[in-house]
């Protein structure tokens, strides 16, 4: 069965996805057969702006978990700021690579 595009209200001609002439980038598949998402596309404005809305979400959640008490005993933040914070950590890698990569 052919594949459609994600929002098919938008498709009234609903074109598979095999029949478009151009490919996404992240179409593009690695050598085991995997999506990947080519380096140009990984430091965009967009996933800038995304990272320090993080950064900020994250300073806000610390904040939150402490009021809460939710840290442990090692006075680490274990509540929103564990999970905010798993976010950034990922977006911040796809920006910037990874610490010594040069992207920083």
């Amino acid at each position: 069965m052919p594949q459609f595009f994600h929002k098919p209200h938008l498709n009234r001609n609903k074109v598979p996805i095999s029949a478009r002439k151009e490919k996404s980038p992240l179409e593009i598949r690695g050598a085991s057969g995997e999506k990947i998402c080519p380096l140009e596309l990984l430091s965009t404005q967009a996933s800038r702006t995304l990272h320090a809305m993080l950064q900020e979400c994250l300073s806000v959640a610390r904040e939150l978990d402490q009021e809460r008490g939710w840290v442990d005993s090692d006075g680490e933040e274990i509540g929103w700021a564990e999970t905010i914070g798993a976010l950034e950590l990922g977006m911040r890698r796809e920006v910037f690579g990874a610490r010594g990569g040069g992207r920083e």
